[in-house]
């Protein structure tokens, strides 16, 4: 199971940034948000198979929207996920809250 608010670490090309990966499971459907420096980053369309993940979404950044597709994993109440943009790959860690 995937549902919950992780709080994160989310290191991009330009530095660590904190903040929170909202995902709320439906089945095998997935949508969520992730919020960066206080602004919601929302995705909807994922997809869950136990305790693996994937979604595509847009983040905003200093320099516009930054295209991504995400794929992770759960243990326990640990995220670990990896983010491909072309911009280069935003790797993701966190605690469920």
């Amino acid at each position: 199971m995937v549902n919950g608010t992780y709080e994160i670490m989310m290191k991009t090309p330009m530095g660590v940034k904190k903040g929170q990966m909202i995902m709320n499971e439906d089945g095998e459907m997935l949508s969520g948000a992730f919020v960066i420096k206080g602004k919601d980053n929302p995705f909807t369309g994922g997809k869950v198979s136990g305790d693996h993940f994937s979604f595509d979404g847009e983040l905003m950044s200093s320099v516009g929207k930054l295209a991504y597709s995400c794929e992770g994993d759960v243990k326990g109440d640990e995220v670990s996920a990896k983010a491909v943009a072309k911009k280069g790959t935003l790797t993701i860690s966190g605690k469920r809250k």
